[in-house]
């Protein structure tokens, strides 16, 4: 028996042009990007998206990305932070080149550098001072 109210299906209409994605269950279209007048969308319906489909996007788009990891990164106000979901070596591609310095360890990381390569544990956090 099918209960749509306790797990909505929402899906892209069959004959629209750009599904590149489809539910196993059913075969709906389930993801799709569509051109207009000045924009570009894109649509998926699935409950999770996996951080692989966000980062494809934001890469397509133009976006700029610190890193390919799944570690969190907050960039704002001159600061850049990360913080280490794994153990492991790091990468950092900044914006422009920078002399980034960290704050809790009042350390300098290079000067005039676009990567850096960091050894973090998982849990550590770093916060960054872009100059």
């Amino acid at each position: 028996e099918s209960r749509p109210y306790l797990c909505p299906l929402f899906y892209i209409d069959e004959n629209e042009e750009g599904i590149f994605a489809k539910f196993c269950e059913g075969k709906r279209a389930a993801a799709g990007i569509k051109e207009f007048d000045g924009f570009t969308s894109v649509w998926c319906g699935a409950k999770f998206v996996q951080a692989d489909f966000i980062r494809a996007v934001a890469l397509e788009a133009g976006c700029h990305l610190y890193s390919m990891d799944f570690d969190v990164i907050y960039e704002g106000s001159g600061y850049l932070t990360i913080h280490a979901t794994s153990s492991g070596k790091k990468e950092i591609h900044f914006k422009n080149k920078c002399n980034p310095y960290e704050v809790y360890e009042e350390k300098e990381y290079g000067t005039n550098v676009d990567t850096l390569v960091l050894d973090m544990y998982e849990g550590e956090t770093k916060m960054f001072k872009i100059r």
